[in-house]
């Protein structure tokens, strides 16, 4: 490597670090796939230039990080630094608001700074960072709660569960990895009916966790698409019914194995008229380097449901069999790679 070669690299750490700066001041733009480009871009230099005990570390302490924040959340250290946003606040006064011992809260800020889950501007000075403020929103609060009240012992279980199934694609809604996890041999909906807690939990990270996304009217001409062939006593759209012109199915398909969701589609089927049609809004893996958050769903709905998201050619082939065809593929989102299929009878 040249001299030259050093210095424009250090020209580029430079303006990477300057656009870190603006994003904690708020001063990025607001178009939010310039910022997506930005994170990821960040995010693939990050991996890039790991080294094998960085990429050890990272990955092991993952089961940490999530646990620390759920603490953070559940004893209102970050909620309350979001509260202060213009008063720098030291270790006493958070140990006190909180009621945790100072000598453990130093040691909690210690390593909240270091991940960047809180700002320290000096030796005793804290404040909120966007990722505080992030973790105590809706979608923050409900999702800790989730990941690591729920989600999280079915991840844990899943390699032996996948040992046990023999590392086949096996999709049993009566054995997954939720049934080691939670020693159970109800289907995961089922058991939580008889546990409120944890499926209020779940019911209420479901309930947010699309707000503030894109969604299907985002792409859908819903007044061109679905009003054609309609009278006045014609049922537009119903999640479930009979003789609509719309059936629309929402996140229902990716909670089940393939028989199943043929099941649900021929019952469907059969109150239809030759003028309906369905709507799946779901996600559509592609073929090659989905992102992130797209394949994690993929591993979650296998480890709680033993049920999954689906690629095009899945979905060509699940509909086909259950005789119908996609006559229009509408996607939405990027980032989780969601579209709706408008699916007809064949």
């Amino acid at each position: 490597m040249t001299s030259k070669d050093s210095s424009d690299h250090l020209a580029l750490v430079e303006k990477i670090e300057a656009i870190a700066n603006d994003a904690q001041n708020g001063t990025l733009p607001n178009d939010k796939s310039i910022r997506r480009r930005l994170g990821q871009a960040g995010l693939k230099l990050s991996l890039a230039m790991e080294a094998p005990h960085d990429t050890t570390y990272r990955i092991g302490n993952t089961p940490l990080q999530l646990a620390l924040a759920y603490v953070g959340n559940e004893k209102g250290i970050f909620k309350f630094l979001s509260e202060h946003d213009d008063t720098p606040l030291t270790n006493e006064m958070l140990a006190r608001e909180t009621k945790i011992d100072p000598a453990l809260m130093k040691r909690l800020l210690r390593y909240y700074q270091s991940l960047g889950m809180v700002s320290q501007f000096g030796d005793d000075s804290y404040g909120p960072s966007n990722i505080t403020k992030n973790l105590t929103s809706q979608i923050g609060s409900a999702g800790l709660n989730f990941f690591f009240r729920a989600a999280c012992q079915p991840y844990i279980a899943a390699p032996q569960f996948l040992r046990e199934i023999g590392y086949t694609n096996v999709l049993d809604p009566n054995f997954c990895a939720w049934n080691i996890a939670y020693r159970t041999e109800e289907p995961a909906y089922k058991w939580l009916q008889s546990h409120p807690e944890l499926g209020g939990i779940v019911a209420d990270f479901m309930a947010v966790q699309r707000d503030g996304l894109p969604n299907f009217l985002d792409v859908f001409a819903f007044d061109k698409e679905l009003t054609k062939a309609t009278s006045d006593s014609t049922p537009l759209f119903v999640d479930v019914g009979g003789g609509a012109r719309v059936y629309y199915l929402r996140n229902i398909l990716h909670n089940y194995n393939d028989d199943d969701c043929r099941r649900i589609l021929e019952g469907i089927k059969l109150s239809m008229t030759q003028d309906s049609m369905i709507l799946v809004d779901e996600m559509v893996l592609p073929e090659s380097h989905a992102p992130a958050r797209a394949s994690q769903m993929d591993m979650c709905m296998f480890t709680c449901l033993a049920a999954k998201e689906r690629s095009e050619r899945e979905w060509q082939e699940l509909l086909g069999e259950a005789g119908f065809r996609i006559l229009k593929n509408c996607k939405y989102s990027d980032e989780f790679q969601e579209a709706v299929l408008v699916v007809i009878p064949k």
